[in-house]
């Protein structure tokens, strides 16, 4: 809940702290219908970590508004508008999301399960598909209900699998962030996913994602990449003590 008071439009949520879990349940039966939570609980275990323990009401607000976000930035950067004018192109009303016409709260929605489905965050799975339309010279950027279009997705797909080989992202369940077992469930899985995009790899590369995910971003325990990759670690805690020593 607080990732999403923290956006820029986040005031607008304020009414949300006082709601239940019955009470977004309810609403989401009234204004969004049953039919269309097929497949909520299955997206818990593939939506990206720092959104597991949102209810779907939650984190398609937060969707909603780093869509605004994105959408100006990439107003901006791909030269759509000025820099006067970009911040206030947000592609959407700048309301709540529950404020929204019907038609673009059930492609909000629709569109943040698709994301769900990839384990990467929204603001990579917006600006991507915001970015590539951009670049094919899209008379307008995508609306939500384009955000699942299949030569986008196709194309987002490709950048995604591309992306797993070269980069890892923090979470708030990793080890820097959260050093304490606090969430053991979360943090075991956030540890599996970074090994597995290490295994990824080209095995030239892994010495460098154990750097990374080890000793510089401190992503995972040193204990756990010491099970997986042995002589990968003592390797890589070489590599981080020889540039230590050169620093100092």
């Amino acid at each position: 809940m607080q990732r999403l008071l923290d956006t820029p439009e986040g005031a607008k949520y304020e009414f949300m702290q006082e709601m239940t879990t019955s009470d977004m349940d309810r609403w989401v039966s009234e204004n969004i219908g049953l039919s269309r939570c097929a497949g909520e609980t299955e997206l818990f275990s593939t939506k990206w970590f720092d959104y597991r323990n949102m209810h779907p009401l939650v984190a398609t607000c937060l969707f909603s508004e780093i869509y605004k976000v994105e959408y100006a930035r990439i107003m901006l950067t791909h030269g759509r508008d000025d820099f006067q004018r970009a911040p206030f192109r947000t592609g959407l009303k700048r309301v709540a999301y529950q404020d929204h016409g019907m038609g673009v709260k059930t492609s909000l929605w629709r569109a943040r399960q698709f994301a769900d489905k990839y384990c990467c965050s929204y603001d990579y799975y917006i600006s991507t598909m915001l970015s590539v339309a951009a670049q094919r010279l899209w008379a307008n950027l995508p609306r939500p209900q384009h955000l699942w279009q299949d030569d986008l997705v196709a194309i987002f797909e490709q950048k995604l699998a591309r992306r797993a080989h070269i980069r890892i992202d923090d979470s708030i369940f990793s080890y820097h962030n959260m050093p304490q077992l606090v969430a053991p469930e979360m943090q075991k899985d956030y540890c599996m996913w970074v090994i597995q995009h290490i295994d990824a790899m080209k095995p030239s590369s892994r010495v460098n994602g154990v750097l990374s995910a080890v000793y510089l971003r401190k992503l995972i325990p040193e204990v756990v990449a010491e099970k997986r990759y042995p002589k990968l670690t003592n390797d890589a805690r070489e590599l981080y003590l020889s540039a230590c020593q050169e620093d100092s």
